[in-house]
């Protein structure tokens, strides 16, 4: 509905503003303690489904009427001890989305998290053996895929036979690099590395997986598809726009960082509290303070 939507990582507010820039309005989430919230939700109903990153639990808001709901606290609590054990997140950004159910995969065990958006329940399957942990699932229309939390491995797995399929990329040096998550553009599944330089392109319909592999030359945080095109956010804050067909290729880059000095003084006039993260460091922050 025209609206421009924010969900809540470090900050404790959804927040929505209107495309024309004259609206903007925020709902504060519960606190419960954790740092880090949502990494991603989605619009299903005029409601925004935010699925706990840290966050333990499920949060509905209603973009109507502003109510808000709290469901699957229990399946995360399920999970407690593990994320403790793992220090880690329960669940990262990639989701698949199948008819009307969100498939999240654990960041902390062999789950995956199965939430009805029509009907707001919540269950969970085990997939896999103990042991194994996820960084993301997507869905090619035939097989869910899944990237290891902490290797070099990835998983085909069909939830109707239960089977599992286990590849290993051998490339490299695998104890200092993973897999950050995995996504389905239509035609490719994209596993995006994380810790390394590289990501990797597969064909979903070939026989043969390992020798499909194609090695892109660029880590991703995260890719969203867009029809024909694909949305590649890279470590350095450089959107990659690249081709659903041809993925080595690359229609366009676009610089989405931002001058610490604006956002110091952006928050400076609003009077913020600010945290220390990737982008915005202690040391830049007291070098700018200094040279003010």
């Amino acid at each position: 509905n025209e609206n421009l939507y924010f969900l809540p990582m470090n900050a404790r507010w959804l927040s929505y503003l209107s495309t024309d820039g004259k609206n903007w309005k925020s709902i504060e989430i519960e606190d419960k303690g954790c740092m880090s919230r949502f990494f991603g939700g989605v619009i299903y109903n005029n409601q925004i489904h935010m699925i706990g990153s840290c966050y333990p639990a499920i949060v509905v808001v209603d973009l109507i009427t502003s109510k808000i709901e709290t469901l699957g606290t229990e399946i995360y609590d399920s999970l407690r001890n593990a994320q403790e054990q793992h220090n880690d997140c329960y669940i990262r950004k990639d989701f698949a989305i199948v008819d009307r159910k969100l498939y999240a995969a654990s960041c902390v065990s062999n789950y995956i998290i199965i939430y009805d958006l029509q009907k707001k329940s919540v269950e969970m399957r085990c997939v896999g053996c103990d042991g194994m942990r996820f960084s993301g699932i997507a869905y090619d229309g035939k097989n869910f895929w899944l990237s290891a939390r902490n290797t070099m491995e990835f998983y085909k797995w069909n939830d109707i036979t239960d089977k599992i399929e286990t590849f290993v990329i051998e490339d490299g040096k695998r104890d200092e690099c993973y897999l950050g998550g995995v996504s389905f553009d239509g035609k490719n599944i994209v596993l995006t590395g994380m810790k390394s330089k590289y990501s990797y392109i597969i064909d979903p319909t070939a026989d043969n997986v390992l020798p499909s592999i194609v090695k892109i030359g660029q880590s991703f945080t995260f890719v969203k598809n867009q029809g024909k095109v694909n949305y590649c956010m890279t470590p350095e804050g450089i959107i990659e726009v690249r081709s659903v067909d041809d993925f080595n290729k690359i229609l366009r880059k676009i610089n989405v960082n931002i001058e610490d000095a604006v956002a110091f003084n952006y928050i400076n006039k609003y009077d913020g509290i600010i945290q220390e993260s990737n982008s915005l460091t202690l040391s830049s922050f007291l070098d700018a303070v200094v040279k003010e």
